[in-house]
């Protein structure tokens, strides 16, 4: 049958049980040999819009759910009475570019299960992890770049802070820095240094050391 309508009042497109739940209302299945399309002409309008009408439960009420034929799932939801988009992946997440399909794309960003990041490569080692290998030439590299804004006035500066945590101890956070300062103030001689400093575990001031 092309379209089967049950005594539990579930409609069933191209098979005739259920796919994955007995409480599912509605699943289509395009076979073997199809593909399942939802498609319109409106400029401005949504293909496809999913809605969870509960509105006193905090959590996340509309989502849409993948999974494998085993079993495996990843998931886009949206958080109720913050409009936060969730998106969950049992193994991790792939953002790919670069193709028409998945499996041909490369990987941009991966985020691993366990929370370690991965940009330009798929096997992130730490909690981020950039290549640029694909990209590298003969020469000086530069994978990241650090940009603090307009920096017109002496003593502007961009910093990157580093942080040892001591958790036993209360604001035991210590930390150290490098960072680049204007010593000048007019756009055509800026004159930037490059400071270092680190904290003082007595004071918790950061000092300059150079």
């Amino acid at each position: 049958p092309v379209i089967t309508l049950d005594t539990s009042e579930r409609v069933l497109i191209g098979h005739t049980s259920t796919l994955l739940s007995s409480s599912e209302k509605f699943s289509v299945s395009a076979g073997t040999n199809g593909i399942n399309v939802f498609s319109n002409s409106a400029t401005g309008n949504g293909t496809l819009y999913l809605q969870n009408t509960n509105d006193s439960t905090t959590d996340w009420q509309t989502y849409l759910i993948f999974q494998d034929g085993v079993g495996n799932r990843a998931q886009f939801g949206n958080f109720y009475n913050s409009s936060a988009l969730g998106i969950s992946g049992q193994g991790g997440i792939h953002f790919k570019t670069g193709a028409t399909s998945l499996a041909s794309a490369s990987t941009r960003m991966f985020i691993k299960s366990t929370g370690q990041i991965a940009i330009n490569h798929g096997s992130p080692q730490y909690i981020l992890d950039i290549s640029n290998e694909a990209n590298a030439g003969d020469g000086i590299q530069t994978p990241v770049r650090i940009l603090g804004g307009n920096m017109a006035n002496n003593g502007d500066g961009t910093t990157l802070l580093f942080t040892n945590r001591h958790a036993a101890v209360t604001g035991g956070d210590y930390g150290g820095y490098v960072r680049l300062v204007n010593t000048a103030g007019n756009p055509s001689f800026l004159n930037p240094k490059l400071e270092f400093g680190v904290q003082n575990n007595n004071t918790n001031a950061i000092s300059d050391i150079g």
